[in-house]
């Protein structure tokens, strides 16, 4: 998380909005890079580690983006609590 909570709630509810599809996005890729591993064993001769270059860092790339969207969302769970 970097920064205060924004004041605005429109502002807010797309802070929370961007910190959910992070963190959707890291499942998908790592579904995907699953489904690339199941296939390496269906197929074993087809060139699978290069096939698999960009899903792993894309994957990667998802994993820090969640980092930040992880953190958002207890932020933004607790601001809306009363009390």
């Amino acid at each position: 998380m970097t920064g205060p909570l924004p004041e605005h709630p429109d502002v807010r509810q797309a802070v929370g909005v961007d910190a959910c599809l992070s963190i959707e996005a890291l499942v998908g890729a790592v579904a995907i890079v699953i489904a690339f591993q199941l296939c390496a064993q269906i197929a074993p001769a087809y060139p699978w580690p290069a096939a698999l270059g960009g899903p792993v860092v894309r994957t990667v790339e998802c994993v820090f983006r969640a980092r930040g969207g992880r953190a958002w969302l207890p932020v933004l769970h607790g601001a809306g609590r009363p009390g």
